[in-house]
């Protein structure tokens, strides 16, 4: 990543932090139902809105604080977060997501979708994790149906579902950046602006990431 972009990002951040109200958060008590309330409503299941634990099926849900806690920086590395998922390198640069180890170069048992619509490259027969123009920082959850249940969704989800849900457009109105720096010269920005122009409501995210994979040792 380039310095000036790096230096660009932490200047916007400062200003957009100087800006922001102070407040003080309080933690009341919680009851046993408060427990039972937080339990998430699915979608991929069966293509129906139903509490998690009435879903025909396995399903594992990453949310938005599962993500900021894991401090993973790809989508890919997310996954290793899901009973069952492994994530591993092809050749060494391109990140390979399997169930229960049963893939290869060409994920044929795996379909992936973001917001309901597959991703699913069908001229290379694979998907396309490297590339992904989708910003984690953008994610709202995301549902993995676990199991042959998923085969609903046609013959490339054998073993598992995976859909990426992002936020609404509507959600994310205005400007946000973001810095993060760390060992192994991570330095990583992110610029987003959201708006709404008329009827259509719409979000532009820039990302840039930076860090040192690999290392010669003596």
């Amino acid at each position: 990543m380039q310095p000036n972009f790096f230096n660009r990002v932490a200047g916007i951040a400062l200003a957009l932090g100087a800006n922001a109200p102070l407040c003080a958060a309080t933690n009341p008590s919680s009851s046993e139902a408060d427990y039972f309330n937080d339990l998430p409503v699915v979608l991929s299941a069966s293509h129906l809105s139903q509490p998690q634990q009435e879903a025909p099926a396995a399903v594992t849900v990453i949310d938005q604080e599962m993500i900021r806690a894991s401090g993973f920086r790809e989508i890919p590395d997310l996954f290793r977060l899901v009973p069952g998922f492994s994530v591993s390198n092809y050749t060494g640069s391109i990140p390979v997501v399997t169930y229960h180890g049963m893939s290869d170069a060409y994920s044929r048992r795996m379909q992936v979708l973001v917001d309901g619509r597959s991703i699913y490259n069908v001229g290379f027969g694979q998907v396309n994790w490297r590339d992904l123009p989708l910003a984690i920082e953008d994610i709202e959850r995301i549902e993995i149906v676990r199991g042959p249940n998923a085969a609903t969704y046609g013959p490339n989800a054998f073993l598992a579902v995976i859909n990426i849900i992002t936020k609404h457009a509507a959600e994310t109105h205005g400007n946000r950046a973001s810095i993060s720096a760390g060992q192994d010269s991570i330095r990583d920005g992110m610029l987003r602006h959201g708006g709404q122009y008329g009827a259509l409501d719409y979000r532009v995210t820039v990302v840039q990431k930076q860090d040192e994979r690999y290392k010669d040792f003596p």
